[in-house]
């Protein structure tokens, strides 16, 4: 697993010729970092983008002193609370999709974060329970977006009368999930493991060369070509389905839908999801399903969610209105 040291925010930073000092933005995704340490607060005080998308990470600590922080990725890591934002005034978005964030009412520490706008929960059990939403809603005021829908005057009204009642129900309905939640940050981190292990374990596999048995024997392994070679090659990206997983892929309100069978007990750790304004390309265990898209889609407001009881991975894309 990685840690986030001096040395990789440098090689991260080049495109700000190192300088950490002044640095804005950094992208530090897919890493397997297990925690937030202090190095970030120590050298990036000036950040104001920070992505740290598809990691290990359980606890939101150590960005204090980032007062400049806007922006802040966390999905697809293991988060189970909401906490340690207070001193980040300037916090504008929050991104936690697909974590593991079971207590609801630690959403009450972001209260001081008066700037926030912009929250995104979806793919957390918190989202299951009655009256998320509105609990959401009462929690945060300053809020204007949530899981990607502008909050409505009616929501706000309806969150502000009901508000002591849904919190007590909110109570209840997380009683007694945390030990639930842990096991399954436990998979997922052994799931993580296991990756690294076989990809060790393939690296082993070559000569001190870097020469596979394959390659010994004269015998070349056809190359994946990536999106942009096929569109330079075929002028399109090709469809393909290497891992022959079911899908469907439909139109409706406005949104192409793809859902994907991936197995109810797969993991997200083996799932990485890139869409494009004219395809989604998903790999599932190292297999690609890529399709093509007859409408131009707005790839940023893409969501993906878990079916709760067959496991289907559900991605729905909005299409872009001519």
């Amino acid at each position: 697993m990685v840690e986030i040291t001096e040395e990789l925010l440098r090689k991260r930073s080049e495109h700000n010729e190192g300088q950490l000092s002044s640095l804005k933005e950094i992208t530090l995704h897919q890493f397997d970092i297990e925690n937030i340490n202090e190095v970030l607060g120590k050298f990036c005080r000036e950040l104001q983008i920070l992505y740290l998308q598809n990691n290990l990470i359980r606890k939101i600590e150590n960005l204090q002193h980032l007062k400049d922080l806007r922006y802040l990725n966390l999905a697809v890591n293991s988060v189970t609370s909401i906490d340690s934002l207070s001193a980040n005034e300037q916090l504008q978005k929050l991104d936690l999709t697909v974590n593991y964030v079971w207590d609801l009412l630690s959403l009450e520490n972001l209260k001081q974060n008066y700037n926030l706008r912009e929250l995104h929960m979806m793919g957390n059990p918190c989202t299951k329970y009655e009256n998320y939403r509105l609990f959401c809603v009462g929690t945060l005021p300053q809020l204007q977006i949530l899981d990607g829908e502008r909050i409505t005057k009616s929501e706000r009204i309806y969150a502000e009368q009901l508000y002591e009642e849904i919190k007590r129900s909110i109570k209840d309905q997380q009683e007694g999930k945390e030990k639930e939640v842990l096991e399954l940050i436990e998979q997922r981190t052994n799931d993580k493991k296991e990756i690294a292990e076989l990809a060790s374990e393939k690296e082993k596999g070559k000569n001190v060369d870097g020469v596979g048995e394959v390659e010994r024997l004269g015998v070349e392994k056809p190359k994946r070509l990536t999106p942009e070679e096929e569109i330079e090659k075929y002028g399109k990206v090709m469809q393909k389905n290497e891992g022959k997983w079911q899908f469907k892929i439909f139109e409706e309100k406005g949104e192409f839908i793809v859902d994907i069978a991936a197995g109810k007990y797969m993991s997200m750790s083996f799932i990485d999801i890139d869409v494009q304004p004219t395809y989604i390309r998903v790999t599932i265990k190292g297999k690609v399903l890529q399709l093509r898209f007859d409408k131009e889609v707005i790839s940023s407001k893409a969501k993906a969610q878990r079916s709760t009881t067959t496991g289907n991975l559900k991605i729905s894309i909005p299409i872009l209105k001519e």
